[in-house]
């Protein structure tokens, strides 16, 4: 099998634990909501299933325009595209 981009397995970010789960949604009860675009959430699926391996979330402002200038985040990856959190 191919190696994800710039890393050597996919790294995905689900919970898998059940107490860990529960434990994330009592805590996600008292933070604000937030609207997503549909690309936001399809982003977030993505991130979520590890298909945009190495990330481990979406990017920062700092990587987000390194990617569009110069198509490498900070740290040196090549990445086409950024990967923000654009809400609606």
């Amino acid at each position: 099998m191919i190696k994800p981009h710039g890393s050597d397995s996919l790294m995905p970010l689900l919970v898998d634990d059940p107490a860990r789960l529960e434990a994330l949604r009592a805590e996600a009860a008292d933070m604000p909501s937030m609207t997503l675009s549909s690309a936001a959430a399809a982003n977030a699926v993505m991130l979520g299933a590890g298909y945009f391996t190495p990330l481990q979330g979406f990017m920062n402002k700092a990587d987000a325009l390194a990617v569009a200038e110069h198509m490498k985040t900070g740290s040196g990856i090549f990445w086409p595209v950024p990967v923000v959190n654009l809400t609606a």
